[in-house]
């Protein structure tokens, strides 16, 4: 009755996660169903394209409540282009502690203006994680972060990058 409606098919990925449900280009309605895609996206990260309105609200997602809901920004009528996805994907728990280890080099980085929610989420686990990460699961790091993976790999290259990170792993 419903048809390809995303908390419909974020309910079918929860039951199968191996389901043909597209990808999530449009967010869910409800909270729960964007728990389920994020966690997804750990072995599925097309399902939330990059430059996608789902992946430019995952940084301003507002807790509690049924209902997903994010902060607007001026630049929300602007969605970046979506990139191509890389053939093979960063082992988050290595790239968060390669992170944690540069950390030390950081002075103030995380409570500069210019610093995103994602990328200061990133700071944060890593500074909390430190080299233990690398033992983390993809799905746990984006359990923690509650980004998807596409998003989650930019705000983790664009901190290596702001710090000039010597071991920073490639895509």
């Amino acid at each position: 009755m419903v048809g390809d409606h995303p908390d419909v098919m974020a309910l079918l990925l929860g039951i199968e996660p191996d389901a043909d449900v597209g990808d999530f280009s449009v967010p869910p309605m409800l909270s729960s169903s964007w728990s389920i895609i994020v966690g997804a996206t750990a072995s599925r990260p097309e399902l939330v394209p990059r430059g996608s309105l789902s992946a430019a609200i995952s940084e301003r997602v507002l807790a509690g409540g049924p209902w997903l809901r994010w902060h607007l920004e001026k630049s929300d009528a602007k969605l970046a282009e979506a990139t191509e996805m890389p053939d093979e994907f960063l082992d988050l728990g290595e790239a968060i502690a390669t992170l944690a280890g540069a950390l030390s080099s950081l002075v103030g980085v995380s409570s500069a203006s210019d610093v995103s929610f994602a990328e200061s989420e990133v700071i944060s686990f890593a500074a909390q994680a430190g080299p233990s990460a690398s033992q983390a699961s993809d799905t746990d790091v984006l359990g923690r972060l509650g980004l998807p993976r596409a998003v989650a790999e930019d705000a983790i290259s664009s901190v290596m990058q702001r710090i000039d990170c010597e071991d920073s792993p490639s895509a």
